[in-house]
């Protein structure tokens, strides 16, 4: 995890974006935390560990879980 500012942020955007990839990335302004830049695929990673510890599911991607929450779209 890394903490900038959005100024930092606003002139090394590209940067960000790609590091975000790889770890979560949190923006502050002001000395406040403004926002958090963190990548789909670490985040449906750890989901779907957590729901396959659970014991309620052997494998879960994140459209099954959009789809059981939404009623099957």
């Amino acid at each position: 995890m890394r903490i900038i500012t959005a100024s930092e942020l606003k002139q090394n955007l590209g940067k960000y974006i790609d590091l975000s990839k790889e770890e979560d990335i949190i923006v502050k302004k002001n000395g406040k935390v403004v926002t958090m830049l963190t990548s789909p695929t670490l985040r449906e990673d750890a989901l779907a560990a957590f729901l396959a510890l659970s014991g309620k599911y052997q494998y879960v991607d994140y459209e099954s879980i959009l789809d059981e929450r939404d009623g099957k779209r």
